[in-house]
């Protein structure tokens, strides 16, 4: 399978799910941002210009992508048709008009950087992920057409189809427990951590009193068994004091949840 083939069938790399490009929470100080370091380790950094985005973004991402109407390969890119509908049976709270001028203003106009720092001179690339957006007469929809960038990526990186998990993630009323979770499914052989650390990798910041904020709608979202058991992630309670939250999360692989794993940019 080509890059294009493999995004049409996945919704996300680990790329963006683990290099915190869609942020856990909405923060009202920041809007526009120049060169923002979202994640930085050994091996790379990734750096990001514009608009910070976070699950909202990435939700109405993952909705286009599983529930197009049609979908075309042209060169090295892909066309997604979809309806509006298919994002207001989620947002029913908002209009068309709204989400128009959100995938308009807030899904195009940025640039993700993601530089190798291995190389002797820091070599990477720079993306955005949606080129253009408008209606299309022809198709009687809306379309999105991806940067070929964007798509390039889905051949080189381990790209993930969670469109099964995805009516469950869309339904968590909090988007810090939609970034855990979107974190999670990218280990293709199950993963455990304390919920603190698993957290801390997400992207939430600030002390101890706003981790604890976290953690608790964490803990709100997946108390449900039947969501645990769908989901094949488990809370275990690492203490048996009631005041104390401390909790590590248990994902056991889904089967559900397919991972592409083509060659790596960075190990």
């Amino acid at each position: 399978m080509n890059a294009p083939q493999i995004f049409k069938t996945t919704q996300a790399t680990l790329y963006e799910l683990k290099n915190r490009i869609f942020l856990p929470n909405k923060d009202k100080k920041t809007k526009y941002v120049e060169d923002m370091i979202l994640f930085e380790n050994d091996t790379i950094k990734v750096l990001f210009t514009g608009r910070i985005m976070n699950q909202l973004h990435r939700d109405i991402l993952d909705i286009i992508a599983v529930k197009s109407k049609k979908e075309k390969i042209v060169g090295d890119t892909v066309i997604r048709y979809f309806s509006l509908k298919s994002i207001r049976k989620v947002f029913k709270h908002r209009s068309s008009a709204w989400i128009k001028n959100f995938i308009k203003k807030e899904l195009t106009g940025f640039t993700i950087e993601i530089v190798n720092k291995k190389q002797k001179r820091e070599t990477g690339m720079v993306f955005n992920i949606i080129k253009y957006f408008d209606y299309s007469e022809k198709e009687d929809s809306f379309g999105v057409i991806y940067a070929p960038e964007y798509v390039a990526l889905f051949g080189r990186e381990i790209a993930v189809d969670y469109s099964k998990a995805l009516p469950y993630i869309l339904n968590f009323k909090h988007g810090v427990t939609k970034a855990v979770v979107r974190y999670l499914l990218t280990f293709s052989n199950g993963y455990q951590e304390k919920l603190d650390s698993i957290l801390t990798k997400v992207g939430v910041k600030g002390g101890e009193r706003n981790l604890r904020k976290y953690k608790a709608q964490v803990i709100e979202d997946l108390k449900n068994e039947e969501t645990q058991k769908n989901l094949n992630i488990y809370l275990q309670k690492n203490s048996n004091n009631p005041r104390i939250n401390d909790y590590t999360v248990v994902y056991k692989r889904n089967p559900q949840i397919k991972i592409y794993n083509t060659k790596s940019i960075a190990k």
